[in-house]
């Protein structure tokens, strides 16, 4: 994992936060939370627009494991 200031997005395109992908990971926050909470967050655009989403917490997965859904059998 690293810090990243920024997800490129072309236009038309998306970016997909998701564990174990691109994800956010609060810092120094004021009250722990627990798997499940959801938590209010605001995503900044190069054009100054804003959108709230709500994030729900997920636990940390092992490094170096994919999420069950993406496993092919």
């Amino acid at each position: 994992m690293r810090p990243v200031q920024g997800v490129d997005i072309p236009a038309g395109g998306e970016a997909k936060l998701a564990a174990g992908g691109l994800h956010v990971m609060l810092i120094d926050l004021k009250a722990p939370m627990k798997e499940g909470d959801v938590v209010p967050i605001t995503l900044t655009f190069d054009d100054g627009s804003s959108k709230q989403v709500d994030a729900k917490v997920v636990r940390p997965m092992a490094a170096g494991m994919a999420p069950m859904s993406d496993h092919k059998h």
